[in-house]
């Protein structure tokens, strides 16, 4: 138990003095704990709670009665004089987990900034049973002041719980999009007596729950499935994967399962995580960012924006040549500010639609909330990307929110790319086609941005050496489609037009069509043997950028117009085909 406080009213006037907490937990291990399985044993695991609200939870450990977790975190909290609630649970797959007691952690009986170990009798309230075990811990009480909380609140990425009650509200109504893009695995277990297995995955947040599709007779399984979940403040950030065998005349087989905290997670950042299978064996790979927060205390709201000159100057030095070998990959830094749109085609019933933004770099995926009924919508958000090439391209695009059972339908698109961009200059962009070629459906769509970059050259270069980073998102065996073979063929014609031209030239040059041409070029022929040297070849390209004056001289239009206006009609009747 915690130890005695020799002055306790002393004692608890400091702590009405403080203006928040931090609790440095560290969660040892289980004695004695009961029975749930039949076993005979349990897969307990712990719950945090504060105001009725979990705060953390512990992982699982499989068919133990004395567990070791030997976890360590910290908790925010803001009404000392409440206890954190303390439940152990067996975990279940299919039913409800069951409830194997509880303890009251009182923090007044802690001594500040000194580390205390504590043993904490489990107990049932709702019926006097006999012993439920125990759970070890230490914990440190650590009080900040005034200053340090207003700081904490400012510089937290998630939302903090048990602060004081305005930041509770604030933060009740605030919503997030998880969004999980599945890759791949690998090193799986074996299911099937062919040594092999069909694996699917099935990931649940709270009440929401998505099933991504099998793969035949594989251990190492490439999935490339993206899905969005909803993420409220004041729901669980637990996010559990758990791995099945498909089977068609029997049940699936359960392969295992793995955990992701959300809540330790960064918001607005892509993270790429190798979450190693438990109850199994293999990982799988997964990228996961937290985007599209609504309310109006998010960080990346440019209503609360504003421009920090000392932030610019710092990251200003951390890309100068003078650090230039401190992080060779970390080549730049992007920031990008969503204003609005303007346009927009009606996708929905009543001549509406429900748009939002999407943001790529690569793999970095980050999106605005959603505006509904609108086709003028105002996001007002602001962005930032790691940059590891500088040159790759900043994709945005738009799309119409049709709810979680759809797919959100298209309405336009652009590509940037970086070292096109202007510092600083808001500007408007038309919206394009999904093929980037022809303006969007709507009434001349397109959407204001502004982009800035800071980059270090030196690391570019050294970037630009090694091979581009691949996009996982993209299929790699992509189906033949005759629509594309057409529309590169038209892109090859004028080309292949010049060649023949040029070939009928020279023929007629050896047959002696025209005396005067062959004269000419026999006289040339002959110069070209005698003084002709190698480092004169670029000179060629003087000669074609000549010929093309020439023929914009003469005729008032250049070829190179008259074979885009004939690209651009071929590729547009493909389109209504």
């Amino acid at each position: 138990m915690a130890s005695q406080i020799p002055n306790k009213e002393k004692h608890l006037e400091d702590l009405q003095k403080c203006a928040f907490f931090q609790l440095h937990v560290h969660l040892k291990r289980g004695v004695d704990l009961t029975v749930q399985d039949v076993s005979g044993s349990s897969d307990p695991f712990v719950k945090f709670r504060i105001n009725n609200k979990t705060v953390h939870k512990s992982k699982i450990v499989t068919k133990d009665l004395n567990p070791l977790w030997d976890e360590s975190f910290t908790l925010s909290i803001g009404d000392v004089f409440k206890p954190v609630v303390i439940k152990v649970y067996d975990y279940n797959r299919v039913i409800k987990d069951d409830f194997m007691g509880m303890a009251d952690l009182e923090m007044t009986n802690l001594e500040l900034n000194k580390l205390t170990k504590i043993t904490l009798i489990l107990y049932d309230p709702d019926r006097s049973t006999g012993n439920l075990g125990k759970l070890l811990l230490s914990v440190t009480l650590e009080p900040k002041s005034y200053e340090e909380k207003e700081e904490f609140i400012r510089n937290s990425v998630t939302p903090t719980m048990n602060l004081h009650e305005e930041v509770e509200r604030k933060v009740s109504c605030t919503t997030s999009n998880v969004i999980i893009r599945l890759i791949k695995g690998e090193n799986l277990r074996p299911m099937d007596p062919c040594g092999s297995s069909d694996p699917y995955a099935k990931f649940r947040l709270g009440t929401q729950s998505h099933k991504c599709r099998s793969k035949i007779k594989t251990l190492a399984p490439r999935w490339l499935e993206e899905f969005k979940l909803n993420l409220s403040s004041n729901q669980s950030h637990d996010l559990e994967v758990t791995l099945h065998d498909k089977n068609i005349l029997k049940r699936d087989d359960f392969m295992g399962r793995c955990n992701v905290d959300l809540s330790q997670l960064q918001h607005e950042l892509t993270h790429r995580l190798w979450l190693n299978i438990e109850e199994g064996t293999g990982r799988i790979f997964v990228l996961i960012t937290i985007t599209g927060r609504t309310g109006d205390d998010t960080i990346e709201d440019l209503n609360n924006y504003r421009e920090d000159r000392y932030a610019n100057e710092v990251i200003a030095k951390k890309y100068a040549w003078t650090r230039t070998f401190r992080d060779i990959k970390d080549v730049g830094f992007l920031q990008v500010k969503v204003f609005r749109a303007q346009g927009l085609s009606a996708e929905d019933f009543g001549g509406t639609s429900n748009p939002f933004c999407v943001l790529e770099l690569v793999n970095s995926r980050l999106q605005t909330q959603t505006v509904y009924r609108t086709l003028s919508p105002e996001w007002k958000k602001i962005f930032h990307f790691n940059v590891k090439d500088i040159h790759s391209c900043l994709e945005v695009t738009v799309l119409d929110d049709d709810g979680d059972s759809s797919r959100p339908d298209f309405l336009g698109k652009i590509a940037i790319p970086l070292l096109r961009i202007k510092n600083g200059e808001k500007k408007w962009y038309v919206l394009k086609d999904k093929s980037l070629r022809f303006k969007a459906k709507g009434h001349f769509p397109e959407i204001l941005l502004e982009c800035s970059v800071q980059w270090n050259m030196v690391r570019a270069s050294a970037r630009s050496l090694t091979p581009r980073e691949d996009k996982f998102m993209e299929e790699e065996g992509k189906r033949f489609r005759t629509a594309k073979l057409n529309r590169n063929i038209a892109r090859l014609k004028p080309y292949i037009r010049d060649v023949i031209n040029l070939g009928k030239y020279f023929r007629s040059v050896w047959r002696w069509e025209s005396n005067s041409r062959s004269f000419m070029a026999y006289v040339i022929f002959l110069l070209a043997t005698y003084f002709f040297e190698l480092y004169m070849l670029p000179l060629l390209l003087v000669f074609l950028f000549l010929k093309n004056s020439w023929v914009l001289f003469v005729s008032k239009k250049g070829f190179i117009d008259d074979h885009v206006d004939e690209f651009t009609e071929e590729s547009q009747n493909e389109d209504e085909n």
